[in-house]
């Protein structure tokens, strides 16, 4: 629909992070917190989610560094199924990777 043809327009970084948001791994119900989207996607992503709130894409929230996400289903579905496990996994090793530091650190 609409919203796919919206996101096929969009820069490679800003669907990276919008497919990131949409992960069940790494989005709760409704809010991913800004250092785990940064840890996932290996950069720093301010000024890309400053884009898609502008957008109205998501809307974010500097008090709780959390990003609450609208699009979340249609940007998910729209992760060929091949892919997605791949994806998960990817997401998954990076936070353990960074849990795990932390941990090393404490």
């Amino acid at each position: 629909g609409l919203l796919l043809r919206i996101q096929e327009g969009l820069s490679p970084q800003l669907q990276n992070v919008l497919r990131a948001t949409a992960a069940p791994s790494i989005a709760g119900t409704e809010s991913v917190e800004l250092s785990a989207l940064q840890i996932v996607l290996r950069q720093s992503c301010g000024e890309v989610i400053e884009d898609a709130a502008a957008m109205e894409l998501l809307t974010a929230t500097p008090e709780s560094h959390v990003v609450f996400f609208h699009i979340k289903e249609t940007v998910y579905a729209s992760i060929p199924q091949a892919e997605k496990q791949a994806f998960h996994l990817k997401v998954g090793r990076r936070l353990w990777q960074a849990y795990s530091e932390v941990r090393r650190e404490a």
